[in-house]
């Protein structure tokens, strides 16, 4: 496994997001315990800050590589205002992207705090991340 293939692992799993067939975990799953996903951030970090030291020509050198930053509230814990500003936005209509951009945070992570509060089935949460990508 490369560096690359197991920091896409980890984003995925920081995110509340099965890497293998991109449904949304459960809420039990260990992976959305706060302590966890902070842990898995920090080694995605981690593992960011080996890739700058090592130079590796990509496959097409004429091509750049581009990454995609984390939303800039990846990983911090939801509050009680954060849950009710959610709430209030998913109710009113609004989408899930712009509610991701509002917060700060990814449509996965939107939609599983959606699952956790009930707003949302499991399958929904999936079908919208995946619709989300279209």
């Amino acid at each position: 496994m490369t560096p690359k293939k197991a920091k896409t692992i980890l984003e995925a799993l920081a995110l509340g997001i099965h890497p293998d067939t991109g449904d949304t975990l459960p809420d039990q799953s260990i992976f959305n315990q706060p302590q966890v996903i902070r842990a898995l951030f920090l080694a995605v970090q981690a593992l960011d800050t080996e890739e700058q030291h090592v130079e590796v020509a990509p496959a097409d050198a004429a091509a750049p590589v581009t990454r995609k930053p984390l939303p800039t509230n990846a990983g911090k814990p939801w509050t009680t205002i954060d849950d009710t500003e959610l709430l209030a936005a998913f109710d009113a209509g609004a989408q899930v992207s712009e509610i991701a951009r509002e917060f700060g945070r990814s449509r996965g992570s939107i939609n599983s705090r959606l699952v956790r509060l009930g707003r949302l089935q499991e399958a929904d949460a999936a079908s919208e991340i995946n619709s989300d990508k279209s």
